[in-house]
């Protein structure tokens, strides 16, 4: 739909998505796969701390697009968290309010979520503990990996000399390796 202060066109056709994105929200809450110690925790307050951002900065297009987000990434898990679930819900009130007091309310909830204030993000869900290590060889990307932070120059080496399909690459003698933590391993090499 985009930014509320834009010109646009009307388009009746955009509403199916956003119609769409609701019913499976809906699904979600509906769902017999929550639990109360379900997966998605980090998801939700992740939203959560977007969601609240983007309302203080009156980014709705912003915030439904997280909200989205939420729901694909959602979907994917074994088990729905309950917890992560009322938080999804608060962050959809402002911008469903019927459809979010339905859910709250199969979410095990009497009272009203009008009266509940808005969630807060916790900061330790907010933080990465994997990074992406995109792998060069002579400056060529050979592959990209989704390591655990912290990996030091010498255990990616290490690795990228083990993997099969790496290895190949590394044919001659090494003569540079640029390391750049948390982003890239390039390895120079002299044939």
């Amino acid at each position: 739909m985009g930014p509320f202060d834009k010109e646009k066109l009307w388009n009746s056709e955009a509403i199916s998505g956003c119609r769409r994105f609701l019913d499976r929200f809906y699904a979600l809450v509906f769902s017999d796969k929550v639990q109360e110690e379900g997966e998605g925790l980090k998801f939700a307050h992740k939203l959560i701390d977007g969601v609240q951002k983007d309302i203080e900065e009156m980014l709705f297009n912003t915030a439904i697009a997280k909200m989205m987000e939420f729901v694909n990434a959602f979907s994917k898990l074994e088990s729905y968290s309950k917890k992560g679930l009322e938080m999804a819900t608060q962050a959809l009130a402002p911008f469903a309010p019927h459809l979010a007091e339905e859910c709250w309310n199969q979410l095990g909830h009497d009272e009203s979520i009008t009266f509940v204030p808005f969630p807060q993000a916790n900061s330790k869900y907010l933080t990465e503990e994997s990074a992406t290590y995109v792998i060069q060889v002579n400056g060529k990307f050979r592959g990209k990996w989704e390591l655990p932070k912290g990996q030091t120059k010498e255990s990616l080496l290490e690795a990228v000399k083990k993997d099969e399909k790496l290895a190949k690459y590394l044919s001659g003698d090494i003569v540079k390796v640029i390391f750049v933590p948390e982003k890239l391993l390039n390895i120079v090499v002299k044939s």
